[in-house]
């Protein structure tokens, strides 16, 4: 397992096969490190809680994983994809371009979605 202070459950998303090559081993590693230390370091001070970073991290991985996906998915599509509230979704993504994990391109109606992965 990857020594990191990020959840564990950072290392068991889906998501991480569907970006990096999954015949790839240590490509899948270098995502999740990336993402899961970028994330905790940039976004963590935001949680009271331990319970509520790793839902918001999950979340992200989720929401993620359909951006990659769609790069054009409207935020009221991500929302009914991951049956979650549009205000959530806002805030995940949020986190996403705040942690510098996530760009958007172009305007709301008629732009996309960039994963950085890089964290920079």
């Amino acid at each position: 397992m990857i020594e990191s202070d990020a959840p564990e459950s950072v290392y068991r998303n889906p998501f991480l096969v569907s970006v990096a090559n999954p015949m790839n081993a240590a490509a899948t590693t270098t995502f999740a490190q990336t993402f899961a230390q970028t994330f905790a370091q940039k976004i963590r001070s935001r949680f009271k809680q331990e319970s509520s970073f790793k839902k918001a991290c999950d979340g992200c991985f989720r929401l993620m994983e359909f951006v990659n996906q769609n790069p054009n998915i409207s935020s009221g599509e991500l929302a009914e994809s991951l049956n979650l509230s549009r205000r959530t979704v806002a805030t995940y993504l949020k986190y996403l371009v705040d942690a510098e994990l996530l760009k958007r391109i172009g305007p709301d109606n008629g732009g996309y979605w960039e994963i950085l992965g890089n964290g920079k």
